[in-house]
């Protein structure tokens, strides 16, 4: 990726959730990201779309980073469980489905980056709930 690429999609006005420093927009060799412009001192970062350099979320805090992993496992384990191989979207689309409606998340499309701490609570909640429920009724059969 060459380094002077211009991104339309560049933010300034990211903070860092820790320290408070400006984000800056950097190139890697996986693609772009934003780090913490008081780096090294702060680690913190968050990915950048490859084409546009649009932050793939937003800065967070370690616990908000830890909460949204843990509720994106949950929910993955969740759809995986009806997961078909031949049905893989249509598995991953229905539990989508099925969790805006439960949860009311209206923009929800299968990822937690976008969720904040208590709405991914309720993911890790209602996809653990269904999921024991599922697996009794499948013990059963």
């Amino acid at each position: 990726m060459p380094k002077d690429k211009e991104y339309k999609g560049k933010r300034t006005d990211l903070r860092c959730p820790l320290c408070s420093s400006p984000m800056v927009l950097q190139d890697a060799k996986f693609g772009p990201f934003y780090r913490c412009g008081a780096y090294p001192r702060c680690l913190e970062k968050v990915g950048a779309d490859k084409d546009s350099g649009a932050p793939l979320g937003m800065p967070v805090k370690k616990t908000t980073q830890e909460i949204r992993t843990q509720a994106q496992e949950m929910f993955d384990l969740f759809w995986k469980y009806h997961d078909s191989r031949a049905d893989r979207e249509c598995a991953k689309n229905t539990a989508i489905l099925w969790l805006v409606a439960a949860a009311g998340f209206p923009e929800f499309d299968g990822s937690v980056r976008r969720l904040d701490v208590n709405a991914c609570r309720q993911v890790i909640a209602l996809c653990g709930k269904r999921l024991q429920k599922e697996r009794k009724l499948a013990k059963k059969k």
